[in-house]
């Protein structure tokens, strides 16, 4: 025992850590509008701050953790054998098992007994009725304005106490986050996760570790696709769809949501206006109303589109270019979700991120390629499995070959960008960013790219002009790298060799 004090007292690496603790280190910690502390804040049965006596003081709340702070200090750098030293000491010694003491937050300290005596009674420990009152609003902002945090958007990050199996680790609509224990697994649900996008999306979260509800009414998906996610089949466009996601949201312990379910064809939305209204407008509306029921789920993905933009004053497009004209009924819908939750920023604490997709291509798993035909690359597979010549839709646009350019965006890359927008450490506000690669590609380009990559040829004939189609357009996608870390690592070559394979697999 001898050995392992002097051991202790006298290790330059420990004491080297210590210091570091103490230069840098605070009880407590406001940082952004957010309050961080490890414990609780004391409180009585009433919900008031308890008042302790140190030095002879009364303190309560950040009176009370600042007065501590101090002491921590005095007892790690005051002269050794002094009174001030050993006072010191003695409330450090209170700090780790003391009644009311911010850092136990319990009345006792059974450790022992839950180890040794197989009475369960005997482990109970009795903890500060802080435990009780932060469970609500009202506390939370409370103890944010006690400590000059922020009141409206501000969340009190805490731990000690470990979160229990099946419990959320978010508390007070939102408001208090405890890191200590559940946190691990985070839980993200997922609306049209059974589609082409959804499903690489569900399937990237799956490798990273987490957990997903999928909610989705399989018009076009499918189940085999979300590799074993819970999934509750539901119309997200459907009258009453806010109310039913909320109480999804709420059972699973659902944290974020990543909404894809739209309906996302421009040659469709010229046919069909007021049912894409009906469907894009109305999912989203369900989504946010979901949300803002929900207790926990605060953090909105959005699968937007770089159909917003309309035709773009430039060729390469950043996220703030103006006017922003969607020139077809499907745009027009995404730039509405996007107001739609900006709106709801404010009042309801949403943290929204809007992700503005340029043209998606290509395949990770097989079992989860695109089947919808309308899209380019999938539409030349399924005419040449067909046996018949794919259609170009115009070739008399005013670009290098007559065709249209797009920037082409592999279906990977996108979902790493998901996962990306999720982890970004953002304590509110509205985000928006394109994802594609800043290059742009004409039909031509991707016809004669899959002919050389795949060892064939690929006959075509060219057709009017689809309605809703504009000439040119690709991606700034500077402002993804800068704040996300994103950047799109697969090209043109890997889209057209990936899809390949998966046609491959059903001729």
């Amino acid at each position: 025992m001898n050995d392992l004090a002097f051991s202790f007292r006298n290790s330059i690496r420990m004491q080297r850590h210590l210091k570091f603790l103490l230069d840098n280190g605070s009880i407590y910690k406001v940082n952004n509008g957010y309050l961080l502390y490890h414990g609780c804040i004391p409180m009585n049965e009433d919900g008031t701050l308890h008042y302790s006596t140190i030095n002879g003081k009364k303190y309560a709340g950040r009176a009370m953790l600042e007065a501590y702070n101090h002491i921590i200090r005095v007892a790690s750098y005051a002269p050794r054998h002094t009174e001030l030293r050993k006072n010191s000491l003695d409330l450090m010694w209170y700090l780790w098992c003391g009644t009311h003491s911010p850092l136990s937050g319990k009345y006792k300290i059974a450790t022992f007994e839950r180890y040794f005596i197989a009475d369960d009674t005997a482990g109970k420990e009795e903890k500060d009725p802080y435990y009780t009152w932060i469970e609500q609003e009202t506390t939370a902002i409370r103890i944010l304005e006690e400590f000059g945090a922020d009141p409206v958007h501000g969340k009190i990050i805490t731990g000690h106490v470990p979160v229990k199996a099946g419990e959320s680790p978010v508390k007070a609509n939102g408001r208090v986050i405890n890191i200590d224990g559940g946190m691990n697994e985070r839980l993200n649900s997922v609306t049209g996760g059974c589609g082409y996008i959804g499903a690489h999306v569900v399937h990237a979260l799956h490798q990273a570790g987490e957990k997903v509800v999928v909610v989705d009414d399989l018009s076009y998906g499918k189940p085999t696709r979300i590799e074993g996610s819970r999934l509750y089949g539901m119309d997200i466009a459907a009258p009453g769809a806010g109310e039913r996601l909320a109480e999804i949201l709420d059972a699973e312990g659902v944290d974020s949501v990543i909404h894809f379910a739209a309906r996302k064809q421009v040659g469709e939305s010229v046919e069909k206006p007021l049912w894409y209204y009906q469907q894009n407008i109305n999912g989203m509306l369900n989504v946010l109303t979901g949300m803002t029921q929900s207790k926990n789920a605060k953090k909105l993905v959005f699968s937007s589109s770089a159909a917003t933009y309309g035709v773009p004053p430039v060729d390469v497009v950043p996220e703030d270019v103006v006017p922003m004209l969607p020139i077809n009924p499907y745009g027009q819908t995404k730039l509405f979700g996007e107001w739609m939750a900006r709106a709801c920023e404010q009042p309801f604490g949403i943290r929204f991120c809007a992700l503005r997709y340029f043209n998606v291509a290509g395949c990770g798993p097989v079992e989860l390629e695109d089947p919808a035909i309308l899209n380019l690359i999938p539409m030349l597979f399924n005419r040449l499995k067909q046996g018949k010549a794919p259609a170009i839709f115009g070739d008399d646009y005013p670009t290098p070959d007559g065709t249209c350019v797009r920037d082409y965006i592999h279906v990977v890359d996108l979902a790493v960008g998901h996962i990306k927008a999720l982890r970004h450490r953002s304590d509110r506000g509205v985000f928006i960013y394109n994802l594609g690669t800043g290059v742009g590609y004409s039909v031509f380009d991707i016809i004669r790219t899959f002919e050389r990559v795949n060892g064939i040829t690929i006959p075509y004939t060219v057709t009017a002009r689809r309605p809703g189609d504009i000439a040119e357009y690709y991606a700034d996608p500077a402002k993804a790298l800068r704040e996300l870390g994103w950047k799109a690592e697969r090209g043109l070559e890997d889209m057209c060799r990936s899809a390949w394979h998966f046609i491959q697999g059903t001729l």
